[in-house]
């Protein structure tokens, strides 16, 4: 799909893949294994531009790594950018491991969901290395009239980065919004910390954005609606807060309370990952709402 004349999307609507640029060009985003078929098709199909120079990863969890070495098997000229954060958390073969076992999770959910029947590229590793580190307000030229600016987006993961194309207002905003579970709901997903999540969303309100291009569903058109959505993961954020904190007033543990968030949460879009995933991801919100209290 054709975004604009400079931005091309990749993968699928789960797990979008952005092609900025048009020589050289860079991957924003790296999906799961299971999305790396379709972009091998796509870049035989001529959707991808030519010298695709590196792969980005805006933040580094399962799903917006486990499809890059594949990825590198269709780019193999490309090098893997990232924060340092991210490149330190990649080295780490425990945690890439793991990463892999969820890769799998969703790989199975997206066959069961879509009638998957590629299979996908068969490169599980123990780490990925990060060669170029991506600086806060760094800047790359990608061409006449694309120049994608990086910005440390903390809340989410201490790893997270936004990107921007001021001349066509662009913000790649990964999951620094939250996820969409459906057109009216989103999962606000505040892992590393809800101030810091909070300031990520309302520095967000300041750009200059005619659209909104998330990791995973969504995709909005026109400042109005990019507003309204910015406004609606950052009420959401809060009710979560609040619904915690009233939960804990009314005598709730952790591990209720988290239970109910599942419950809340795991629909729709959500689905396409695994239910031990999203019931430690509640339970890491929780703790960290009550972080949040304690600290004042």
């Amino acid at each position: 799909m054709q975004l604009i004349e400079n931005v091309t999307v990749l993968g699928d609507r789960h797990f979008r893949i952005y092609a900025v640029g048009k020589g050289p060009a860079v991957l924003l985003e790296g999906g799961v294994s299971a999305v790396v078929p379709a972009v091998l098709k796509q870049a035989a199909a001529g959707l991808v531009p030519p010298g695709v120079s590196h792969l980005v990863v805006m933040h580094a969890h399962y799903d917006h790594v486990c499809g890059i070495p594949g990825l590198r098997e269709i780019f193999p000229g490309a090098l893997v950018a990232g924060s340092a954060e991210a490149r330190k958390i990649l080295q780490r073969a425990k945690i890439v491991t793991h990463f892999f076992k969820e890769d799998a999770a969703t790989t199975e959910a997206l066959r069961q969901e879509t009638g998957l029947e590629e299979k996908a590229f068969d490169s599980v590793v123990d780490h990925i290395n990060v060669e170029r580190v991506i600086e806060d307000g760094e800047k790359w030229t990608l061409g006449p009239g694309s120049t994608l600016h990086f910005y440390r987006a903390p809340g989410h993961s201490p790893c997270s980065l936004l990107a921007y194309l001021p001349e066509s207002e662009v913000l790649f905003s990964s999951d620094c919004a939250g996820f969409p579970v459906n057109d009216k709901c989103i999962f606000p997903i505040f892992f590393e910390g809800y101030a810091k999540y909070l300031t990520t969303i309302d520095r967000m309100r300041d750009f200059r954005a005619e659209i909104l291009a998330g990791a995973h569903e969504q995709l909005i058109f026109g400042r109005k609606y990019v507003a309204e959505f910015l406004d609606q993961a950052r009420s959401e954020t809060e009710r979560m807060k609040e619904f915690v904190s009233s939960g804990r007033k009314k005598g709730l543990g952790e591990q209720e309370i988290a239970d109910l968030l599942f419950d809340m949460y795991y629909c729709d879009n959500l689905r396409i990952y695994s239910v031990n995933n999203i019931r430690f991801c509640c339970s890491l919100l929780v703790r960290r709402v009550l972080e949040t209290e304690e600290n004042g």
